[in-house]
């Protein structure tokens, strides 16, 4: 009986011990495509998103890719 207890509590560890791991492993950053919006009068850039007030600033907004 005691070595069934010690396969099924090494069977409960492994499968906690993977859940932990595929739970804490980072997402990958969803990379944004599209069009950016500048504009260093209008803050909303004429409703266009995203907007941004000097090209720097879309640039390095922007993933490279």
């Amino acid at each position: 009986m005691s070595s069934r207890r010690r396969f099924f509590g090494v069977g409960v560890l492994l499968v906690v011990v993977a859940a932990l791991g595929w739970f804490l492993t980072p997402s990958p950053v969803a990379a944004q495509t599209g069009t950016r919006y500048v504009s260093p009068t209008d803050p909303t850039c004429g409703g266009q998103a995203p907007c941004y007030t000097t090209i720097q600033a879309a640039v390095t907004a922007a993933l490279p890719g």
